[in-house]
């Protein structure tokens, strides 16, 4: 008995393996793309407001004109990919951004929740990136978009806004 168990239990693991490479539709495509554009609207909006907050801070006003530059930049790929793809972008939701509590902060504790906040959204942003990359190995634009992007927000994360922490925090 435990002879025809065995083999169907690999039967099952190498369909559901095969189901779980399978190429992305195009709708999967199109949430993957609008999650980004969302994304890249809210680093937009919190760098804006950093830029605003960090008054005498160097080291976080570069730190935030760096990530909403990246965004921008970032965003004109998410746009570009979705005409090539013709995938209609839906529009960003100001929600997040408009509720955050980073607008009743200040001074080091704004410091702090900002760069907390771009620590915790770029490993999001690294997970959603990582997770889809197998989805997309046989489309070679959405591929490239992807794993660029993967390598960019392991980089944010852990080589650019942990070191701005350590330097925001000898500038406070």
């Amino acid at each position: 008995m435990i002879k025809k168990i065995v083999p169907i239990g690999l039967l099952a693991f190498a369909f559901a393996g095969s189901a779980w490479a399978r190429p992305s539709s195009p709708d999967d495509a199109a949430a993957l793309l609008n999650k980004a554009n969302q994304m890249n609207y809210e680093e937009q909006e919190t760098a804006k407001i950093a830029h605003n907050k960090a008054s005498d801070n160097q080291t976080l006003i570069t730190y935030a004109d760096t990530i909403r530059g990246d965004h921008e930049a970032n965003e004109e790929a998410v746009s570009a990919l979705s005409r090539q793809k013709s995938i209609k972008l839906e529009g960003t939701n100001p929600d997040k951004v408009e509720k955050s509590s980073l607008k009743d902060l200040s001074g080091g504790a704004f410091n702090d929740a900002y760069l907390d906040d771009q620590i915790k959204g770029h490993k999001d942003a690294l997970s959603m990136f990582e997770s889809a990359k197998g989805s997309y190995a046989s489309d070679p634009d959405m591929k490239l978009y992807i794993e660029p992007d993967a390598s960019s927000a392991a980089g944010a994360s852990e080589d650019g806004a942990k070191p701005a922490t350590s330097c925001v925090a000898d500038e406070r």
